[in-house]
């Protein structure tokens, strides 16, 4: 049976110099239903180019599990975003 690409889920979206900007799960080995706890991309196609792990961005010092963590992994995201230390497609 063929298999199907099924594209990443949406972490969040935030607007970025008039532009919406989309920030998606990035899964272990291509598997849809294990999505990676730190890593992300800003790429729909999952480029290489545009994943990043939030840990290596800034000081995140919660756990997945605890309660805050999608906030402050979002701020840092944000934060890296707008800097430039995350790199967005149309940007290429």
């Amino acid at each position: 049976m063929p298999m199907k690409y099924i594209g990443p889920e949406s972490y969040f979206n935030f607007d970025h110099n008039g532009n919406r900007v989309v920030v998606y799960h990035c899964y272990k080995n291509g598997n849809a239903d294990r999505p990676l706890e730190y890593h992300f991309t800003t790429d729909y196609d999952e480029d290489e180019r545009y994943s990043f792990d939030v840990r290596d961005l800034g000081s995140l010092e919660l756990q997945p599990s605890n309660t805050g963590f999608d906030d402050a992994a979002q701020e840092i995201i944000i934060d890296a975003i707008r800097s430039g230390a995350v790199k967005l497609p149309e940007e290429d």
